[in-house]
């Protein structure tokens, strides 16, 4: 081997040594970047899913005691809705129309069998549907987590995603893996064969004494007893190291945003708006117990003797059960009676002031809900850089456009939101693109050379009322057939964004439908040809009798074939008929003037 071949190796191979292994084993090199990325997944996990949200407060003596601190921290609200919701709209990348796939030094029959295994990756799902449901949720919770792809003993292949607290230490370069060795849980363990005595007394999730190291030619199982490390020997017919079939380590970072000031940092798209996130919870906590205290009305009303000790404070010689020995009613119910004498009501003035539920004032309780409302707004537009409407002082403002109606009304508004679908979809696309260069280096190792997937970008984040109006506006100032044709299909993608069939039916009848932004009467005037022209006219009455399937499966010639036919039938029919001497349809009267 030549030194420049020599070379290339030490550059694009990591190959360790035993050696090297048990010194990472007993070492643990990268520690403190490890636990990092574990401490950052505890946080996005506890906002994101409110995993470990109790757990996580921390009493303020300064301002709460031991009671408050336990009854606001009781049952409290997680961040769960308000992340749903802002993740919801990046849904869209996922289904968005437009996007290729391409698979270089693959034929038609070698494609076809690989978007084959593509479509059962993992569980019966897709590798898109596999992208969206757990990658993506990875991406957003655990960045510091690992995509490993893992090939089983009968040769099947398929992404896992492991979470960064089940890693002991790995080395990257960018988002690619260098090494990776996990700590084994007692569940892991016996999956894997090992068989120790001592994991009886553990539970599933408990780390063992078994670590899993993984590098460009090895998958191999060691045991960690104090100082020692030493290969796992596994009974038959399970083998220990197993031969790495890829010739490099399968398995990279789940997210692809690298710390300004840590290349082996890596961190979540939400970052930028944790703390915020973490100040919305803890409000919100604040607010909860506040309503607590304004929800239950303060009762007033006078004394009342014990009814039970008769005001004596004792019975039989021994303290009053009922009053404590207080000689006073602790608690009064619809039965208890109070009597006053005229002179007492007169001199009260009313008996209301005796007897009276008092609510404790509701201003800081409004304060505080226009305060997360703010806190809301405030997230999303970070999140998403939209601007939202301005504080609300006088409670949350039910009135004003939400984000939904706001991000469609002005470009400036849009482009942002683009420009973030955009980053995910990027990430997504690229995630994916290395794990198909994975699976089909495997299955074709002597042909495939690189994936191509690219994702569709055509994303409709305006209403449909939004674009109807803007239809009709740039039809009117004569805008062109393509640009009328591109508003036209956003309109229908934004009316049917849940009905993939009638959209896909509605576009096609762009092309079955004869000079579809005109009207029949512009139609007529522009002197075309007869059979554009019924087709025109009867193009609404043929197409309401036509089957859904029908439109939906046939080809476009085909439709407008059938369109012609019909018009022309339609025609005759009505050629036959006498004229009526009152007002004739518009239609009608259009085509007595053709004829």
């Amino acid at each position: 081997m030549s030194c420049t071949h020599l070379r290339i190796l030490l550059i694009f191979s990591m190959i360790c040594t035993e050696a090297q292994i048990k010194s990472i084993i007993l070492t643990n090199p990268n520690k403190d970047i490890i636990e990092f990325g574990q401490k950052q997944a505890n946080v996005l996990m506890r906002n994101i899913y409110g995993k470990g949200l109790k757990e996580s407060f921390e009493r303020n003596s300064y301002f709460e005691n031991t009671d408050v601190f336990k009854n606001r921290t009781l049952n409290p609200t997680s961040n769960k809705d308000l992340f749903a919701s802002l993740f919801q709209r990046e849904e869209m990348i996922f289904n968005a129309h437009g996007g290729s796939t391409y698979y270089n030094g693959l034929n038609d029959n070698d494609t076809k069998i690989l978007n084959a295994k593509l479509d059962t990756i993992r569980f019966g799902e897709t590798l898109r549907k596999w992208v969206q449901g757990k990658a993506l949720e990875a991406y957003r919770s655990d960045p510091m987590g690992v995509i490993h792809i893992e090939i089983d003993k009968d040769n099947n292949i398929y992404p896992t995603y492991k979470c960064i607290n089940s890693v002991y230490d790995y080395s990257t370069t960018g988002r690619k893996i260098e090494y990776i060795c996990y700590q084994l849980n007692k569940c892991d363990a016996i999956s894997f064969g090992i068989v120790d005595k001592e994991l009886a007394g553990k539970q599933n999730d408990d780390k063992t004494n078994y670590f899993r190291f993984c590098d460009d030619a090895t998958d191999v199982l060691y045991s960690r007893k104090d100082d020692n490390v030493n290969l796992v020997l596994l009974p038959r017919p399970l083998k220990n190291p197993i031969k790495n079939k890829l010739s490099t380590l399968p398995a990279f970072i789940v997210s692809d945003l690298i710390a300004h000031n840590n290349t082996q940092i890596f961190i979540s798209p939400i970052d930028n708006i944790i703390e915020l996130a973490d100040k919305f919870c803890f409000d919100r906590t604040v607010r909860d117990l506040t309503k607590k205290y304004c929800g239950f009305p303060k009762s007033l009303e006078p004394l009342l003797d014990c009814g039970l000790c008769q005001g004596t404070g004792e019975l039989s010689g021994a303290k009053c059960p009922d009053c404590n020995g207080t000689s006073k009613k602790l608690h009064t119910n619809v039965g208890d009676v109070a009597r006053f004498s005229l002179d007492a009501i007169k001199e009260i003035g009313s008996i209301d002031k005796l007897f009276a539920y008092i609510n404790m004032p509701v201003e800081t309780l409004n304060k505080q809900d226009t305060s997360l409302n703010d806190d809301r707004n405030i997230i999303v537009s970070v999140y998403w850089g939209t601007d939202l409407r301005s504080s609300t002082t006088n409670g949350p403002d039910v009135g004003a456009k939400n984000i939904e109606e706001t991000a469609t009304k002005t470009l400036a508004n849009l482009q942002p939101i683009y420009a973030r679908l955009n980053k995910t979809a990027d990430w997504a696309q690229q995630t994916e693109n290395m794990i198909i260069n994975f699976v089909g280096q495997f299955i074709f190792p002597k042909k495939f050379k690189k994936s191509s997937v690219t994702y569709g970008r055509y994303y409709v984040l305006e209403t449909p009322d939004t674009l109807i109006d803007e239809y009709l506006t740039i039809k009117e100032q004569g805008a062109s057939q393509v640009v009328l044709d591109e508003t036209l299909k956003k309109y229908y993608h934004s009316v049917y964004k849940d009905n993939q069939i009638k959209l896909a039916i509605m576009i096609k009848m762009m092309s079955v439908e004869p000079f579809i932004h005109e009207s029949i009467i512009d139609v007529y005037a522009s002197n075309v040809a007869k059979q554009d022209y019924v087709s025109k006219v009867y193009f609404n009455e043929w197409y309401m009798q036509q089957k859904e399937n029908d439109l939906l499966v046939k080809d476009i010639p085909v439709l407008q074939d059938e369109l012609l036919q019909y018009a022309n039938l339609k025609d005759k029919l009505e050629s036959a008929k006498p004229l009526n001497t009152n007002p004739p349809s518009e239609s009608i009267a259009e085509r007595v003037a053709l004829k």
